[in-house]
């Protein structure tokens, strides 16, 4: 996996999450979905805010690590883990809305 692949992969695994955080807010907003995340769910509850900026530092965080190890085959495997399970939960949400 070449530095631009990972680039991109990092890019796009940011993206899935700031969509996944405002898929959970607005799904339960309208009571269509409840946040099965015990420390997110608590986020959740002081305020949006707090519930976003944890995304947000969790994203960078794992994205910073990932991007410094990149040269490793964990991190690679990692990465690819990461996307397919954020848009396996992403495909989730849309067939829960049929």
């Amino acid at each position: 996996m070449s530095d631009r692949t990972v680039k991109i992969g990092l890019y796009l695994l940011f993206l899935l999450n700031l969509i996944d955080a405002t898929a959970t807010i607005t799904l339960i907003h309208f009571g269509l979905a409840k946040e099965i995340n015990p420390l997110m769910n608590f986020l959740l509850e002081k305020g949006v805010l707090y519930f976003i900026l944890c995304k947000l530092i969790v994203a960078a965080t794992t994205c910073t690590v990932f991007w410094k190890l990149r040269a490793e085959k964990a991190a690679k495997a990692g990465l690819t883990i990461c996307l397919i399970g954020y848009s396996a939960l992403l495909l989730h949400f849309c067939i829960g809305l049929l």
